[in-house]
């Protein structure tokens, strides 16, 4: 009798890109482990689904009876219960189970490592993210080995004034950084601070869910002796698992595609955690620098998953 098989699935509500991938390293880790079958089906976020190459799912399991199962807990017991009873059912029956998850597995590094290599067989950039890649790369005279980034996540708040969204206002309690001038100074000195820590002929790219904050620390910047070292990435912001940004194919391709240039960053700067930055120094293996003041289950997330470099900002 065949394996049973685990398909992780998408959909806009179902967490970013750092929360998907860390589900994905999870499952296919524990698959692996266990001889489950495991692939990826993005045909329920389709303009997700543009910007990947995923391994294509055998059509035999397509036509076969699935179970569909849902989990958006993140990191605690709920969570680690839904890993722990997926896998257990993968591995008891032959129906296949398919997942909406942005749960991770805490505490197994070596599974972790395990995962990250395993899925770089499983999913990578499509044709159009490759090319949005090549496009920033050409625009601002970037290559790999030649930048590293610097990446300030403000909240899903700034999203919402940006696009107009009135109704999603009051349920968005997203608010990480505020646009104050003390708040633009700090921040501003910290890239000072870090882009002496890059080596001289390199850039420092800054990436940013805010325009606005990324307008004022260029501005704030602007009269440094070292102003031509800084890369301010020209991204419109995108939430790739809500209706926050254009909601294009173009607008989710480029940021997978500011995803994919963070991973391959010489390192990584993240004041404020973020998912979006984390993972994709995990998937590269960047040097990765900070947050400031980390919860404690960011603490335990970053020794879980790495990279293997982690250091204070």
């Amino acid at each position: 009798m065949k394996n049973s098989t685990i398909i992780h699935s998408h959909s806009l509500d179902c967490g970013g890109l750092g929360d998907f991938f860390r589900s994905l390293i999870s499952f296919c880790g524990l698959c692996k482990q266990n001889d489950i079958n495991f692939a990826i089906d993005l045909e329920q976020n389709p303009l997700l689904g543009a910007c990947f190459k995923v391994r294509p799912i055998d059509e035999s399991i397509k036509f076969e009876p699935v179970e569909y199962k849902k989990c958006i807990d993140g990191i605690g017991d709920f969570g680690t219960k839904f890993i722990a009873e997926t896998i257990r059912r993968g591995a008891e029956s032959r129906l296949t189970q398919v997942i909406l998850s942005n749960c991770a597995v805490l505490g197994d590094r070596p599974l972790v490592l395990s995962g990250i290599s395993s899925l770089k067989e499983e999913i990578g950039p499509s044709e159009l993210t490759l090319a949005k890649i090549q496009e920033l790369y050409q625009r601002h005279g970037l290559k790999e080995g030649n930048y590293a980034s610097f990446h300030l996540r403000c909240g899903d708040l700034f999203m919402t004034r940006r696009f107009g969204f009135q109704r999603y206002r009051k349920n968005i309690v997203d608010h990480r950084v505020s646009l104050a001038t003390d708040s633009v100074e700090k921040y501003s000195r910290l890239l000072l601070n870090c882009v002496d820590r890059v080596k001289k002929d390199s850039v420092l790219i800054v990436h940013s869910d805010s325009i606005e904050m990324k307008s004022k620390l260029k501005k704030s910047i602007s009269r440094s002796s070292n102003k031509d070292r800084f890369v301010f990435l020209d991204v419109k912001p995108q939430h790739t698992a809500s209706y926050l940004g254009e909601n294009s194919i173009d607008s989710f391709a480029m940021s997978v595609a500011e995803f994919y240039i963070i991973s391959t960053s010489i390192n990584v700067f993240m004041p404020i955690y973020s998912g979006f930055s984390h993972l994709a120094a995990v998937l590269g293996d960047v040097s990765l620098f900070g947050p400031e003041n980390p919860k404690q289950w960011h603490r335990d997330f970053m020794e879980s998953f790495g990279p293997s470099n982690l250091s204070q900002i």
